[in-house]
C-alpha cells in the first residue's frame, strides 16, 4: 500500500510514470543506439517504468528530515525564477521534477504556503510540457481522497486512479519527459538531504539515512544513461555532462559503507555541481 500511496502526492508526472510498474514488459537488455535512425521515447518506455518502479520513494526524504529535526530552509529549494530560464523539453522537464521535490519538502513541513508557491509555478511548467491533464487528473482524485475518512474508499480510489493513470501512460510517447521529471525531483532531494544532513554533522542517524541513498543514486544514473542515445544528445547536448556526473555520484554512493565527514563535504559538491548545472542556478 505504501508503494501506491507515494503516487498520490500533487507530483503526478512521477505518479504517472509510476503506475506502468504492474504491466512493464521484460526489458530488451540487448538493445543498442544503432537499433533505430531516430530517438522513438517509447523505445524507452518499458525501461522507464522498470527503474521507477524499483525507486526508492523521494518522499521517504522529506518525511525523514521532518522526523529527525532538521530545518525546513526555503532558500535552498530552487528559485522560483529558473522555471523561466528554460525552453528545451527537457530542460523543463528536469526543472519541473526538482520544483515538484520541493513542493514534497514543504508539504512534508505543512509549509502550505511554500507549496502552493512552487506548485503555481510547477503547473505552469507542466502546461508548457503537455502534461497539464496529468496535473488535474491527480489533482482532482487527491481532493476525493482528502474528503474521506474511510480506509477502505480511499484504497479504492487510489487504485483507481492509479489505473486511469496508467492508461495515460501505456499510450504516452512521453516516456523521456517522465524520466527527466523523475531525474530532476531526486536530484533535488539527493542534495536537501546531503547539505541538511552536512549541517548537522555529528547526527549519525542522519548519514546512515544518507548512505542508504545509494539506490537513489543508481537510479538517477541509470534513468540518465537511458537519454545518453547518440540521436537524442544530438538535440539535448547537455545530458552527457549530468549523466557524466550522476555516475560519479553513484560510485561514490556504491563504495560507501559510511561517510565520515569528509567524504560527506565531497558527495554534498558533486551533488551540488550537478544540481546547479542541471537547473541552472
Amino acid at each position: 500500500m505504501k508503494k501506491l500511496v507515494q503516487g498520490l502526492f500533487i507530483i503526478t508526472v512521477l505518479a504517472i510514470a509510476f503506475t506502468g510498474c504492474r504491466q512493464a514488459p521484460k526489458q530488451d537488455e540487448d538493445r543498442t543506439k544503432a537499433d533505430a535512425e531516430m530517438f522513438d521515447p517509447a523505445t524507452i518506455r518499458d525501461d522507464v517504468v522498470k527503474l521507477i518502479q524499483q525507486a526508492p520513494r523521494t518522499t521517504d526524504v522529506f518525511d525523514f528530515l521532518n522526523r529527525t529535526g532538521a530545518a525546513y530552509i526555503f532558500d535552498m529549494t530552487v528559485p522560483l525564477a529558473v522555471a523561466e530560464q528554460h525552453e528545451t523539453s527537457s530542460q523543463l522537464s528536469l526543472v519541473l521534477g526538482a520544483f515538484l521535490a520541493d513542493a514534497m519538502y514543504a508539504s512534508a513541513y505543512n509549509r502550505t504556503d511554500a507549496m502552493r508557491q512552487t506548485m503555481d509555478v510547477a503547473n505552469g511548467l507542466a502546461g508548457r510540457l503537455g502534461l497539464q491533464n496529468e496535473l488535474e487528473l491527480t489533482m482532482a482524485y487527491r481532493e476525493k481522497i482528502r474528503e474521506t475518512d474511510d480506509q477502505e474508499e480511499r484504497e479504492a480510489l487510489i487504485e483507481e486512479m492509479l489505473d486511469q493513470a496508467h492508461k495515460e501512460f501505456a499510450d504516452s510517447d512521453m516516456a523521456d519527459t517522465y524520466a527527466l521529471v523523475f531525474v530532476g525531483a531526486n536530484v533535488e532531494a539527493l542534495y536537501l538531504l546531503s547539505y541538511l544532513t552536512l549541517f548537522a554533522r555529528d547526527n549519525q542517524a542522519m548519514i546512515d539515512f544518507m548512505v542508504e541513498r545509494a539506490d537513489m543514486a543508481q537510479t538517477v544514473y541509470n534513468l540518465l544513461r537511458l537519454m545518453t542515445d547518440e540521436v537524442y544528445l544530438e538535440s539535448n547536448p547537455r545530458i552527457q555532462g549530468y549523466y557524466d556526473g550522476a555516475r560519479e555520484i553513484a560510485n561514490i554512493f556504491k563504495d560507501a559503507d559510511t561517510f565520515t565527514i569528509t567524504e560527506l563535504e565531497e558527495v554534498n559538491l558533486k551533488i551540488e555541481t550537478l544540481r546547479n548545472d542541471m537547473f541552472d542556478i
